[in-house]
C-alpha cells in the first residue's frame, strides 16, 4: 500500500517556528547576559576598592621569569585603610633597571662597592610600606652616615619582586650579575613553600604574533591556530573584571602552592609528592648562582628569614595540628627544624647561611611592633625593616667581608658605569 507523502509545513508555519526559537533564545540567553554583566561590574567594583592589591602596572611579563617589576614604575602600591593618612604619589618606585631604590647615577664612583638583594615580597618591601622605609634604604643610610670614617661608598640594591619563588628570586639575580655588577649578593630565603621552583604555567609566556602570551592560554593549539585564544585572552583581560580575577588566581598559584600551600622544610622522609624534586631544582640554581659569583668574585651569603609561624611556640603548634593535611610538617617537629634543614641545604651546595632565628623570635614577641599582623599579613612594617637592617649591617661590616671585597673592587673598578 502506497504511503501517503508528508506535507511540508507552509511558509506561514515555518516563520512563526523561527519567531518561536528566536524568542526562546533570547528569552534565555538575555538574563544570562545581563547576570554576567551585573556579576562582572560587581567584581570590578570589588577590586577596586580592595587593600592590600598591588598595582598591575608595577609589573610586566618576562620570558624566563613569568613577570619582573617594570622599570620606571611609580605609584602607590595598595591602598589605604579609613583613617589611615594618605601615602605619597611615589610610595614605590622602581628605577631604570626595575629594582626598588635610586637610579645607579651614570657618574658613579667606578670603586664603589655594591650590595645587592633579592628575594620574594619580605625583601621587596609589601605590606604597604613606603619606599624610603624598607631593608635597602635604612641600611644605605646606615653606609652614608658612616662612608668618611670607612673611607669608601656603598651601594644598595633592592632587586627582589613582589610574589617570587626562590628559584625566580636567583635565576633574576644571575640576570642582574652583569647589569648591576654587585660586589656582594643577598639572597633572602625561607624554608616553605616559597623554597619549591618555577610557578605555574600562567607565569611562563610564549610570543605569539609579536606579543607574550601565557603558556596556558594556547596550550593545545596548533601554532598557526595561536591567534585566536591569544586575542581572546587580550580582549578578555583589556574588558572583563571575571576573567582579570580569573588570570590572577592563576598567576598567584605557582606549582609549590598546588602541591602543599602549608609545606615546610623538615627532616621526615614524607614530603608531598613532586616536593623534593622542585626543592632540588631549587638547590640546582643555589649552586649555579654560588659558582657563577665565585667566577666574578662576588661573595654570596644567604639570609635565611623563618616562616610567620616559627616565630612563637604556639602559633607553631596550631599551624602543625590544622595543616596537616596541606602539607605541614608532622605534629611535634621542633620549631627550630625547617630553618636547620634550610641551613643543611645551603651549606651542602657550598652556600654560606645567614641566619636570623634570634630576630624572627624577636618580632615573635611582638608581631604587632615589627610586622604588619594587625592587618591580617605577616611582611615586616617600617619597624621590621629597621631591625633587618641593623643586623644585616652588623653582618656585613664585622668579620672583614665589606672591607675585603672594597679592596678588590678597588683594585678592578668598574670600568662600565652604571
Amino acid at each position: 500500500m502506497r504511503q501517503a507523502a508528508l506535507h511540508p509545513q507552509t511558509e506561514a508555519e515555518l516563520d512563526k517556528s523561527r519567531q518561536y526559537g528566536l524568542r526562546t533564545l533570547f528569552v534565555l540567553i538575555l538574563p544570562l547576559m545581563l547576570g554576567y554583566a551585573i556579576t562582572d561590574f560587581c567584581v570590578g567594583w570589588y577590586n577596586a576598592g580592595r587593600v592590600g592589591e598591588a598595582d598591575s602596572n608595577a609589573f610586566m611579563r618576562d620570558e624566563q621569569l613569568g613577570y619582573v617589576s617594570r622599570p620606571g614604575y611609580v605609584g602607590v602600591w595598595a591602598a589605604r585603610e579609613e583613617g589611615e593618612p594618605e601615602p605619597p604619589a611615589d610610595a614605590v618606585r622602581h628605577n631604570a633597571l626595575g629594582l626598588r631604590s635610586e637610579e645607579i647615577p651614570p657618574n658613579a664612583p667606578p670603586k664603589e662597592v655594591r650590595v645587592l638583594g633579592v628575594g620574594a615580597s619580605l625583601a621587596y618591601g609589601a605590606g604597604r610600606n613606603v619606599q624610603e622605609s624598607i631593608w635597602n634604604y635604612r641600611l644605605q643610610a646606615m653606609f652614608d652616615q658612616k662612608e668618611a670614617e670607612r673611607g669608601y661608598p656603598v651601594r644598595v640594591l633592592n632587586g627582589a619582586v613582589q610574589g617570587y619563588s626562590t628559584y625566580q628570586a636567583v635565576k633574576r639575580g644571575l640576570m642582574l650579575l652583569p647589569v648591576v655588577q654587585p660586589d656582594i649578593v643577598l639572597v633572602f630565603v625561607r624554608p616553605g613553600r616559597q623554597s619549591m621552583a618555577r610557578p605555574s604555567d600562567a607565569m611562563q609566556s610564549v610570543n605569539v604574533g609579536g606579543e607574550w602570551v601565557p603558556i596556558d592560554v594556547v596550550e593545545n593549539w596548533p601554532g598557526s591556530l595561536e591567534f585566536i585564544p591569544a586575542n581572546i585572552h587580550k580582549f578578555l583581560l583589556e574588558h572583563s573584571n571575571i576573567y582579570q580575577e580569573h588570570r590572577t588566581s592563576k598567576k598567584n598559584q605557582g606549582e609549590g602552592e598546588e602541591l602543599a600551600p602549608n609545606f615546610v622544610l623538615n627532616r621526615s622522609e614524607d614530603w608531598p609528592v613532586g616536593t623534593r624534586e622542585r626543592v632540588n631544582e631549587t638547590l640546582e640554581e643555589y649552586r649555579v648562582l654560588i659558582e657563577v659569583c665565585a667566577k666574578r668574585g662576588i661573595e654570596v651569603r644567604f639570609v635565611m628569614n623563618t616562616e610567620p609561624e616559627q616565630q612563637a611556640e604556639a602559633r607553631w603548634e596550631k599551624f602543625l595540628k590544622v595543616r596537616q593535611i596541606t602539607g605541614a610538617p608532622a605534629i611535634g617537629t621542633p620549631r627550630k627544624e625547617p630553618t636547620e634543614v634550610l641551613r643543611e641545604m645551603i651549606e651542602g651546595v657550598g652556600g654560606k647561611p645567614w641566619d636570623l632565628w634570634d630576630l624572627a623570635e624577636r618580632f615573635g614577641r611582638q608581631p604587632e611592633y615589627f610586622t604588619n599582623i594587625q592587618r591580617g599579613d605577616d611582611h615586616w612594617n617600617a619597624e621590621g625593616h629597621l631591625a633587618v637592617a641593623i643586623e644585616l649591617y652588623k653582618r656585613l661590616t664585622e668579620g672583614g667581608l665589606l672591607d675585603n671585597q672594597a679592596q678588590a673592587r678597588a683594585a678592578k673598578p668598574r670600568t662600565n658605569r652604571q
